[in-house]
């Protein structure tokens, strides 16, 4: 392992994949430059030979990582307003299957327009994902929910709508200030927080945190600890056999350099959770793409590539009939898992 410099510090140079300890092997790469051009730096990716997961292989050291973190987009306060569309009447139907499945309390909401979704199973998996896919007998003041790197509490907001009764930790210390001054119960720090008491927690939440991690298998077993025994842990993070790698290449917005770190492939992260203790591993259908991953990846590979791409920008609705079918192929990869006995 080498160093060299980057615009905030030092940055490290892996020779070998952090993923499972493959030996170094010709392996596919990517460079590019960081989503929102706030560095003048380029990043490089690679896919580990072996496991066909993907990391960063030139990332910031452990000194200059968090200087990163100081402009996140997890600064900008949340607006988790109801779920909208183009067409009023859809709108209704979207709350009025929220406030059946989730017990929210939309007053749009239509009931009739719940049942009519839930015969539409793509809409019908996207709206579960906008809940986490928590249970709707967990969706009242009896259920203790953990949100783990919570941001700007967009969240921990939509689960209180659902009755519950909300945590969350948060490393940013301005994004943990930003949820705090808003009445939401957050602290600023990780899941090791002595804060966070031991099997106490019903519903576990992380979405896209894990791949910022350094050593997502110690996370992982402290996340184990934290549940109560009939708990349920919740990740949520980029899948990296996407279709969007294939299609959009170093533009897919999946890679954010430099603060995703290594994003695990689906069978990895089984593995990891059965290691960490954790059954019944569950892998779930997203449903619908999300189209802010999509037409982010159409920019950023327009800007990297310097031509535009019509038909990859239009490719979103062959993708989400082809991941619907094969959650494998998903933008984004969704897991749940239970403590074991």
């Amino acid at each position: 392992m080498t160093t060299k410099e980057w615009t905030l510090g030092d940055r490290m140079i892996l020779t070998a994949s952090p993923c499972c300890s493959a030996p170094p092997q010709p392996e596919v790469s990517w460079t590019r430059r960081d989503d929102m051009l706030s560095f003048s730096d380029s990043w490089t990716f690679k896919r580990c030979s072996k496991c066909q997961s993907i990391y960063l292989s030139d990332r910031p050291d452990a000194c200059s990582l968090p200087a990163a973190y100081r402009s996140y987009y997890t600064h900008t306060p949340a607006d988790d307003s109801e779920p909208s569309a183009r067409s009023e009447q859809l709108n209704s139907w979207i709350a009025g299957f929220l406030n059946k499945r989730f017990n929210m309390n939309y007053p749009s909401g239509s009931s009739a327009g719940a049942t009519i979704l839930q015969l539409m199973p793509p809409a019908r998996k996207a709206l579960e994902f906008y809940g986490r896919n928590i249970p709707r007998s967990l969706c009242d003041e009896r259920t203790r929910l953990l949100d783990v790197g919570c941001g700007n509490g967009e969240f921990l907001t939509r689960a209180m709508s659902m009755k519950i009764d909300v945590f969350g930790c948060e490393p940013d210390p301005a994004a943990a200030a930003q949820c705090v001054s808003k009445g939401l119960p957050v602290i600023a720090g990780d899941a090791f927080s002595p804060e966070l008491p031991e099997r106490s927690f019903h519903y576990i939440t992380l979405n896209h945190v894990i791949e910022h991690v350094e050593d997502p298998h110690l996370l992982l077993r402290r996340l184990r600890t934290l549940l109560r025994p009939d708990g349920c842990l919740w990740l949520g993070l980029p899948n990296p056999s996407a279709l969007g790698v294939g299609i959009f290449g170093n533009g897919w917005k999946g890679f954010h350099p430099p603060f995703h770190l290594l994003i695990p492939h689906q069978k990895l992260l089984q593995r990891w959770l059965l290691d960490a203790g954790f059954r019944d591993v569950k892998i779930l259908s997203r449903g619908l793409q999300s189209g802010g991953m999509w037409s982010e990846s159409s920019r950023i590979f327009a800007r990297e590539n310097d031509h535009e791409s019509v038909w990859r920008r239009k490719a979103k609705l062959a993708a989400d009939f082809a991941t619907f079918v094969m959650p494998s192929l998903s933008e984004e990869t969704i897991m749940i898992a239970r403590p074991a006995a």
